[in-house]
């Protein structure tokens, strides 16, 4: 059989910008139709974590305040029924940059409900303390002149030193909002 240059070369490039043509198309149609259930879901989620932190709430907004580029507060939610307010806290942690996710919310009359970590990447056994009750649930009822007066986890200071980074944040977001 003779060789030619459209069998050996062209009609295998085409046949593959076939197959990633149809292959694309058909990623990007169930793209479409997932996406919305996707985010519909995580809102839900979202939604359950600030219930769990401020269960006296009967919904939130989000509110729309300029926070300092600095601070590792990236979302306030403000409960409808005046309840309180919520914040979503993104801080370094052992495990790296960006890497300890924390929601926490604050009364109105600035004592912490309730924190909890959403995520993180800390060390197992150890770092990983900061979700237990015994250390997260020490914040609840202080007021951020109380806050400095948690225990760290022994051998676990640089992630317990994180956490309170992160709710102290919380502090002066909320501090700002009721200026």
């Amino acid at each position: 059989m003779k060789s030619n240059a459209a069998n050996d070369f062209v009609k295998p490039i085409l046949v593959l910008a076939l197959i990633c043509l149809v292959m694309s198309a058909t990623l990007a149609l169930i793209n479409s139709v997932t996406r919305p259930i996707i985010e519909d879901t995580e809102a839900k989620i979202a939604e359950a974590a600030r219930m769990e932190v401020l269960p006296e709430a009967d919904g939130f907004n989000e509110l729309d305040i300029d926070i300092p580029e600095d601070s590792s507060v990236t979302a306030v939610y403000e409960a409808t029924n005046g309840a309180g307010y919520v914040f979503m806290v993104t801080e370094d942690g052992y495990g790296g940059k960006d890497t300890l996710n924390i929601i926490c919310s604050i009364d109105g009359d600035g004592n912490i409900v309730d924190s909890k970590t959403l995520s993180h990447a800390e060390t197992a056994g150890l770092g990983s303390k900061i979700m237990e009750d015994g250390f997260k649930g020490q914040f609840m009822g202080m007021d951020s002149s109380e806050i400095e007066n948690i225990d760290r986890i022994s051998g676990a200071t640089i992630s317990s030193n994180h956490y309170l980074d992160g709710i102290r944040a919380a502090f002066e977001v909320y501090e700002t909002i009721e200026k």
